[in-house]
């Protein structure tokens, strides 16, 4: 025991600890008997009430801040500081397993005498986690001991099947209901009301905006019961435009590429852009003559309008004919091959002319034969444009990486809502790059593509429910006369994936969640008929229980 004199009155406060020095009960001596009462190996602050709001408060870059808080904290509440809100925005979030009671003597308390007059209020408003004698931290009273029945000055909290919940308290200084409801009201506008602190049944949760810092480069130190310290830089806004939504990226070929659901996007380290901006030209036919003919050697870009034809002039033709039309009011380019490889650029007006409607480039004079024998020497690179090509690529907001023999080296997208059940590729590490070919049609149209797995180097497609009977459709990478292919190998039955973003991985197995719960594909799915590995058995009870 420990004795604490305080002022000239001689009054002084008697602490009494354990064996495992747990604090325990704190008997002012004078005209103010059992000011606190706190269980455990810590001490809690006493809280005066004022009316006045809460707030956690800390010290940033040496000055001192009041995070706002809805109630105070006690032992299991948490504080998140930074909480991605549905808007997108960022708040900070308070959770409660703790409330705080404050009685203002307006309470109905009556006097129990049935149970050596204990004075009893019942609310089935205050939600109690459980009947304890020691739930929490009483300002003015302790907690009742497993000998309640002869104790005095303590207080207990509990359930009852008739009255609901109900806070007693045993107090022989007041004889009647009445007397300590004045007492109660006395303390309370003494501005040191009677709390009780009791466990909750479920926690409360509150939020509030996230607290702006008015640094925003430089040292940032945070002090509260320890210390955080970090460097921060002001965030450069890189670029502008992207959908106001989720959005998917990854990592081809040292670029990060972005599908926000509107516009595809490109981070080369320096700068963000759109795919489309200096995007791969291809180059669609070889060896043609000018008239027709040639070899067939890419496919078209979806993302942007330029293409490219190589000819074999002749001595008299003047007219080349590409095979697209009618083309773009975009410039046309034409270069010829010269004696020593490189290639003269001509200019249009002064060395050729143009039918944009018919697509046919007419020379003031015949280029002539290839300086070099079976060399294309004539090459036309014009633009047109076909609506609603571009949006199959940029509309996707899903996707991932695969390639030939299960390489992470081509980029596959789906997501676009005109065509659900598609998905397009991209060239070999080049998201700039989507061959209008380069696509595969995946079951039925009113069953959407809505996610990927890897599995042992091939690619699982998953449908949403509406095709059971092909829930996952399994494809392989391979190489069919030197051009990347994907044949369908399997297709599995099963529940179908709930959502797009309801996809991940444990260890090395593809997990993805359906309404049945969550099953992954392993290698001995990918040779079967269905998908069988249910892994949410233990959680399927809360899962299936989830709305949404």
């Amino acid at each position: 025991a420990t004795e604490i004199r305080i002022g000239a009155s001689g009054k002084y406060a008697l602490c009494v600890t354990n064996k495992d020095n747990a604090t325990g009960i704190a008997d002012w001596r004078g005209e103010i008997e059992w000011v606190m009462l706190n269980r455990g190996t810590r001490a809690a602050p006493y809280l005066p009430y004022g009316g006045q709001a809460y707030a956690a408060k800390v010290e940033i870059n040496g000055q001192p801040r009041l995070l706002p808080l809805t109630a105070p904290l006690w032992d299991g509440d948490r504080v998140e500081s930074s909480v991605l809100a549905e808007d997108g925005g960022r708040i900070s979030r308070e959770r409660h397993a703790q409330k705080m009671l404050v009685l203002d003597g307006t309470e109905n308390f009556y006097l129990d005498a049935k149970v050596n007059n204990w004075f009893v209020v019942a609310d089935n408003q205050i939600p109690f986690a459980r009947s304890t004698y020691q739930c929490g931290v009483c300002s003015h009273y302790p907690w009742a001991q497993t000998n309640w029945m002869g104790e005095d000055h303590i207080v207990f909290v509990g359930r009852d099947e008739t009255t609901g919940h109900y806070v007693a308290f045993k107090d022989s200084s007041y004889s009647t209901a009445a007397e300590f409801r004045a007492y109660l009201a006395a303390q309370y506008a003494a501005g040191t009301p009677v709390t009780v602190v009791y466990e909750l049944a479920e926690e409360e949760v509150y939020t509030h905006e996230a607290v702006e810092l008015d640094d925003s480069d430089g040292r940032f130190v945070l002090r509260a019961e320890g210390e955080l310290s970090a460097d921060l830089q002001m965030a450069e806004e890189l670029a502008g435009g992207l959908a106001d939504g989720r959005s998917r990226s990854w990592l081809l070929a040292d670029q990060l590429v972005i599908a926000d659901g509107g516009t595809l996007w490109i981070y080369d380290g320096e700068r963000v852009k759109l795919a489309s901006e200096g995007a791969y030209v291809p180059t669609l036919t070889i060896g043609k003559g000018p008239k027709s003919g040639g070899q067939e050697y890419e496919g078209i870009n979806l993302i942007q309008p330029k293409f490219t034809e190589q000819f074999l002039g002749t001595a008299a033709d003047k007219a080349y004919q590409l095979s697209l039309a009618p083309l773009d009011a975009a410039a046309v380019t034409v270069e010829l091959l010269q004696n020593d490889g490189s290639w003269r650029e001509l200019a249009e007006g002064r060395d050729f002319s143009v039918d944009r409607t018919a697509g046919l480039v007419t020379f003031t004079a015949a280029p002539g034969v290839s300086p070099v024998s079976g060399q294309d020497n004539v090459k036309i690179t014009a633009a047109r444009t076909v609506e609603g090509y571009a949006d199959r690529i940029n509309r996707c907001d899903i996707g991932t990486l695969f390639g030939v023999s299960g390489a992470a080296d081509r980029l596959f997208l789906s997501g676009y809502a005109g065509l659900p059940n598609y998905d397009w590729y991209s060239g070999y590490n080049d998201p700039t790059y989507w061959d209008d070919g380069a696509y595969a049609v995946l079951g039925q149209s009113d069953s959407a593509i809505v996610g990927y797995s890897i599995v042992s180097a091939r690619l699982a497609a998953h449908k949403d429910g509406r095709e059971a009977d092909r829930s996952v459709v399994v494809r392989e990478g391979n190489l069919q006369n030197n051009k990347p292919a994907f044949p369908i190998v399997n297709t599995l039955q099963g529940e179908g994936a709930a959502a797009k973003w309801a996809f991940g991985y444990l260890a090395n197995e593809p997990l993805f969640l359906t309404r049945l719960g969550v099953y992954a594909v392993t290698s001995q799915d990918i040779t079967g008929e269905k998908i069988s590995n249910l892994r949410s058995f233990y959680l399927n009870g809360a899962l299936l229980s989830e709305r949404g």
